[in-house]
């Protein structure tokens, strides 16, 4: 079988840069609090699980704040703490609290429950977070999650034409949706966490796009689907933002044995 990459794989710069941090951290802080998971990716978690307690707000270990941002009620934020929060997120987050103070309402486009959009849902009242279009009478800044899907961002805009509208899509995720939709043959592997945002992102853009793709964590996800894989002279790899390198070559180590 023949193995190509259809993008960068491995992390964003924005995980590099976190994990780069927390490395340093750890150097002189062996153990500490993580109010949630660093990224969503149990491989880069298992990897910091010796070091990286779940939060307790007894002051006795420092807290990490996670790539993904916290809200800024939480009260981890007054004690010592490493941000790791993504650059992406604190440049669209400066965005909006301007247009708030020159008296916009914020439409967020991502969804509610994800952990940037609750940080970003906590600067104001006047951010709504939706994927649903919202009747909204007054002055309308429109940008998005930095891990959602870029054209439909901008299907999403089209019903605000009067908004004022940044695209704040993750550029280097929008190059990996681009390259899954330039396949022509062969099936998609696409290797991350299914508790990952990004990794079912890039999963269903794939199967929007018609190309047989499977979802890969393990090489066990690859033994299982041995008989579909076998079909296939080709394989296009493409990673999540948050799949380690370690997790990639897994995938990859198994597939020469095919």
């Amino acid at each position: 079988m023949k193995v190509i990459n259809l993008s960068a794989l491995g992390f964003c710069s924005g995980v590099k840069e976190a994990t780069n941090k927390l490395n340093e951290f750890l150097k002189k802080n062996p153990l500490a609090y993580c109010v949630h998971p660093l990224v969503h990716n149990h491989a880069v978690q298992k990897e910091y699980q010796a070091h990286l307690l779940p939060y307790q707000d007894d002051l006795q270990y420092p807290t990490i704040i996670s790539a993904h941002g916290l809200p800024i009620n939480h009260p981890a934020w007054n004690t010592s703490h490493l941000d790791l929060t993504c650059h992406k997120i604190y440049q669209v987050r400066d965005l909006i609290v301007q247009k708030i103070k020159e008296g916009y309402q914020v439409i967020y486009y991502g969804d509610p429950n994800h952990q940037e959009c609750r940080y970003i849902a906590s600067l104001s009242p006047a951010i709504q977070i939706t994927k649903d279009y919202q009747q909204i009478n007054s002055k309308i800044f429109l940008t998005c999650q930095t891990t959602a899907d870029d054209l439909a961002f901008s299907q999403f805009a089209l019903q605000y034409p009067q908004a004022m509208l940044y695209n704040n899509t993750c550029s280097e995720v929008n190059s990996r949706l681009k390259a899954i939709r330039s396949i022509k043959d062969g099936i998609v592997l696409v290797i991350g966490d299914h508790s990952s945002a990004n990794t079912n992102l890039l999963y269903q853009a794939s199967l929007n796009a018609k190309n047989p793709t499977l979802l890969i964590e393990t090489p066990h996800d690859l033994q299982i689907s041995l008989d579909v894989l076998k079909k296939y002279q080709i394989a296009y790899l493409v990673s999540a933002t948050s799949a380690p390198s370690e997790q990639i070559e897994q995938v990859r180590n198994y597939l020469k044995t095919i």
